[in-house]
């Protein structure tokens, strides 16, 4: 998150790898998620080079669309704090306990292994942080990246969130994370995910619910 440092690669396999949490900058993620509970705002130093990615079309209705964007209009207006309200998404959102608890909600998607790897090798690549290059690096996968690389630290980094360590239908494991609402991607269709999530984030503003409330990260 944010850029001034080159991105960590660790090898796995005999492969370059770049998609595990052994190469995610925590100390930058951190910082960057409690600049924005302080102040509302992203701080100086966060660059993003996600707007030189293709951006897929999400399938969500018209309905869905309005309807929250007309409820969560009318929220803000008669809110006289004017919350800044933050969406944090990513791959491995939930596994770094210090970001995780500061975090209101906490949803958990899951997809399964042939839907995710499809829309890995949909992408043309996509582009990375890099120091000298203020339009990052684009990244390709190699043969074989996914089910060597990327699906193997996927688990690894996700099992202590779920009940045995089953990753792919186990249920969350409270003991370990509080409060995560875990969306069965092939049980939801999209606008149903969409309006179950809007529907917390709505009650979690109007209710002013927050953090504090969890004991665990």
């Amino acid at each position: 998150m944010g850029a001034n440092t080159k991105a960590a690669i660790i090898r796995t396999a005999g492969r370059r790898d770049g998609g595990g949490d052994l190469c995610v900058p925590w100390d930058r993620q951190r910082e960057t998620i409690r600049e924005l509970r302080e102040k509302g705002e992203l701080p100086e130093s966060y660059v993003s080079h996600d707007h030189l990615n293709e951006q897929v079309p999400v399938p969500i209705s018209e309905e869905v669309t309005e309807k929250w964007r007309s409820r969560f209009e009318e929220l803000l207006q008669h809110d006289e704090e004017k919350p800044t309200i933050v969406i944090a998404e990513g791959f491995l959102m939930l596994v770094d306990p210090e970001s995780v608890r500061n975090f209101d909600l906490r949803f958990f998607i899951r997809e399964d292994y042939a839907t995710l790897k499809k829309r890995r090798y949909e992408r043309h690549g996509y582009h990375t942080a890099v120091q000298s290059d203020p339009e990052g690096s684009l990244w390709r996968d190699p043969p074989d990246y996914w089910d060597k690389c990327v699906w193997p630290a996927y688990l690894k980094a996700h099992r202590p969130l779920f009940v045995n360590g089953d990753v792919e239908s186990g249920a969350i494991d409270s003991s370990a994370i509080e409060g995560v609402e875990l969306f069965e991607a092939k049980e939801l269709s999209m606008d149903e995910m969409v309006d179950r999530a809007a529907a917390r984030i709505y009650g979690a503003v109007k209710s002013g619910q927050t953090k504090e409330r969890w004991t665990k990260p």
